[in-house]
């Protein structure tokens, strides 16, 4: 074999040292042996072939090269050689990787409202999508899981975040990282609390006094970094609208020799910014989910309405998102001698709804308790009062009186002499 221009493995070497040599005699490793392979296939079918060799050097990143083999024939079509050209095209590898990281990232995370659902996603994209890391863990401030907005002030000294998602492409050893859920103290040394500090991604190696430091005042993460062989990593602040959420961690080990770059940095900030928008939405959905299951409850019923004469019985069915409505209400309201059941439905859906109709009802119960008239006129002039009080958008109100005496045990007639049931 002859050799020209630099190889895979560093640079050239002296013809001395490949002419009558296999490749794989010094140039060792599985994609080299791939190439001789292929070289030797060739040599037999005189066909080309074209291949993708990553081949990592050592302290430094995994070059992509782009190998083409064919054959060297004479006139007549026979094989005397093969040849063989690589070309090192990494940066354009990498580029397309880094690409193909923000592109899964835009169809995978966002799609639920639901914070820790949207931590994982960051996780899965990272971690088993494209191995960018080889563990990832997501810290988030513990305001941020009950919809609450952490404050804007400074965060220094040991901190305690919540974890919310995290993921690797090999188990964790028992008790070597906290467990989804867990609340972890990270003390100030911790890159997870200095890029919170600062708002800025911190890039480190193992070997960094800082990071040395961190690992000594944090045995949980010392048991997981040794275990693992962990050696590079990424701390990333989880910022959204201004504010400081908590923050992401992208650990590699030794099953991944290339350490985090600048390149790296600059992709997997974009990648985060876009995923806090998207926790920062789970968080506020969280919080106006809880204002109107709080007001739902509050307007439900605790125990039937108890009269001497009169058994009532309720039961609560929540509509589906489409049904077109919302604010119902039911009540009970005695007049003297007689019973007025009102059922009361807002014809458009929305927790908008629900502190009006609660306004009106209690009104409508006052008002309909203290009129000297009998039965389905008070009720009837109380909705009436209503409708009057959302003056241009009557259709909010649909209400159903029904006005019975419990001693005759019927309802009272009307003009047309038929059972009072009046419709609003």
């Amino acid at each position: 074999m002859v050799q020209r221009g630099r190889t895979a493995g560093g640079g050239p070497r002296p013809e001395s040292e490949v002419r009558g040599r296999h490749l794989t005699e010094f140039l060792p490793g599985p994609a080299f042996e791939e190439a001789e392979r292929r070289i030797l296939r060739v040599s037999e079918t005189g066909e080309p072939e074209y291949t993708e060799l990553f081949v990592a050097l050592p302290r430094e990143r995994a070059h992509a090269w782009a190998v083409d083999v064919f054959p060297l024939k004479d006139a007549h079509g026979r094989v005397h050689a093969v040849g063989m050209v690589g070309n090192d095209y990494s940066e354009q590898h990498h580029s397309r990787e880094r690409m193909a990281l923000l592109g899964e990232a835009r169809t995978r995370i966002g799609a639920s409202l639901d914070v820790a659902g949207t931590a994982q996603e960051l996780v899965d994209v990272t971690v088993t999508v494209s191995r960018f890391a080889d563990f990832v863990s997501v810290d988030l401030l513990e305001d941020v899981f009950s919809g609450a907005l952490p404050g804007p002030g400074t965060r220094t000294g040991p901190l305690s975040l919540r974890r919310a998602a995290q993921g690797g492409t090999r188990p964790l050893p028992p008790g070597a990282a906290p467990g989804v859920g867990a609340i972890h103290t990270h003390p100030q040394s911790s890159p997870v609390v200095r890029c919170q500090v600062t708002g800025r991604t911190v890039l480190g190696h193992v070997q960094d006094p800082d990071i040395v430091r961190w690992l000594a005042e944090d045995p949980v993460q010392a048991a997981y970094a040794r275990a693992l062989g962990t050696h590079s990593l990424l701390a990333v602040p989880v910022r959204a609208r201004g504010v400081t959420l908590g923050a992401a961690l992208f650990l590699r080990h030794s099953s991944s020799p290339d350490p985090f770059g600048p390149d790296d940095l600059t992709v997997i900030e974009d990648l985060v910014a876009k995923v806090a928008v998207c926790l920062d939405n789970a968080r506020r959905f969280t919080h106006e989910r809880g204002i109107a299951l709080t007001l739902q409850r509050s307007l439900l019923p605790g125990k039937p309405t108890l009269h001497p004469a009169v058994e009532t019985a309720s039961r609560y069915v929540p509509a589906g998102g489409n049904a077109g409505v919302g604010g119902d209400w039911f009540d009970v309201i005695v007049q003297r001698s007689e019973q007025a059941v009102v059922v009361r439905q807002g014809v458009r859906y929305g927790g908008d709804d629900v502190p009006v109709l609660g306004e009106l009802d209690v009104g409508d119960a006052e008002q309909v308790e203290g009129d000297q008239r009998v039965g389905t006129e008070a009720v009837v002039d109380a909705v009436d009062r209503d409708q009057v009080a959302l003056g241009d958008d009557p259709g909010l109100l649909v209400t159903e009186a029904s006005v019975s005496d419990p001693i005759s045990q019927r309802r009272p007639s009307g003009p047309s002499g038929a059972a009072e049931l009046c419709w609003r």
